[in-house]
């Protein structure tokens, strides 16, 4: 028997290799499966057959044709709503949990040496195990032990639960290959900026401003990931396409909220519509230094970094099951120290 730290990775059952819109959601699968196992991990990937991983084991939980049966049972009750059929409480997420939760009696060995890794509201109240809720980037967490990508996340959580944050509540960051992103255009086009969001009400009076005060400034929306250093800068991107940009080398114009940006040198953060104007002109004059964007964004999102920092929760928690928890004598501070 393995003497490594065993990460039990459970999917979510509409991750299926070509169905809907899931590129980036496997993407962190194979990403999270490939760091953790740089740090002498063992990751065992619990989802649906055919989905390719790089998890030491991979335990199919449904074949293509039980989730096709129970994707259609779903869908006749749904009214064929893909919000809902991906995320309500239905047939199919029951039938797929319900497995999952018997395969893990099966591999699960003791509160010592294994971690159990979800997404969502994946709870088994009866389940005494070490569950730590992942990569949470939206509102309703509830695990104990919860790794928020952002701290805006962790502050909104905090806000709609009416709670004060946990010990254990960390802030992880979204991890990435880099080299699948890359920064080989110094000289993007000087009069196109990618837009990379949902187009809102408030967004849509922006760009009509911004089309206003820069005519000859083309804004295009952004639908190849591998073209995001051919822009002068992008606007308005949500976390996941700040970074990807950022490690392209590409500046980002968004409003204050946005965490990625490092103000006046990896972006520009706005509050007013003049600050748009000023963030492009910046942009448009060649006032950003995009090798220093790059790196920046490498030396914080690298997969193989980011490693590190799950290392260090995931050892913070085991502790609570090894020795005295929050009291334990060892501190595991060194490995953020890279």
């Amino acid at each position: 028997m393995s003497s490594k730290t065993r990460i039990h990775l459970l999917g979510i059952p509409f991750l299926i290799n070509n169905y809907y819109d899931n590129r980036n959601d496997i993407e962190k699968i194979k990403n999270f499966s490939l760091m953790m196992k740089s740090r002498n991990y063992e990751v065992y990937y619990y989802g649906i057959e055919l989905l390719e991983t790089f998890a030491d084991k991979n335990i199919n939980i449904l074949s293509i044709n039980d989730y096709n049966y129970f994707l259609y049972k779903s869908s006749r009750i749904l009214k064929d709503d893909v919000e809902k059929i991906t995320f309500w409480d239905n047939i199919l997420l029951h039938e797929f949990n319900l497995k999952i939760k018997n395969k893990l009696i099966e591999n699960y060995r003791d509160d010592k040496t294994d971690i159990i890794c979800n997404q969502f509201e994946k709870i088994y109240d009866d389940l005494e195990f070490a569950f730590v809720e992942i990569g949470i980037n939206y509102s309703n967490s509830k695990q104990k032990f919860r790794i928020f990508e952002t701290h805006m996340c962790l502050s909104y959580t905090c806000g709609m639960q009416d709670k004060n944050p946990s010990n254990y509540w960390f802030v992880i960051p979204n991890s990435y290959n880099i080299n699948d992103y890359k920064n080989d255009n110094e000289n993007p086009h000087k009069k196109i900026i990618g837009f990379a969001n949902k187009i809102t009400d408030e967004k849509q009076l922006l760009l009509m401003a911004l089309s206003k005060k820069f005519p000859t400034l083309e804004i295009v929306i952004i639908n190849d990931e591998s073209k995001l250093g051919d822009y002068i800068a992008i606007l308005c991107p949500n976390n996941d396409f700040s970074i990807k940009a950022q490690i392209c080398g590409t500046p980002i114009i968004d409003f204050d909220n946005n965490e990625i940006i490092e103000n006046l040198k990896t972006g520009f953060k706005c509050n007013t519509l003049n600050d748009f104007y000023e963030g492009i002109q910046l942009a448009l004059d060649n006032k950003f230094n995009r090798s220093y964007i790059r790196d920046r964004a490498v030396e914080l999102y690298d997969m193989y970094k980011i490693a590190y920092k799950y290392e260090y929760a995931f050892k913070c928690i085991l502790d609570v099951y090894k020795s005295k928890g929050w009291f334990s004598n060892k501190s595991h501070i060194k490995l953020l120290d890279i």
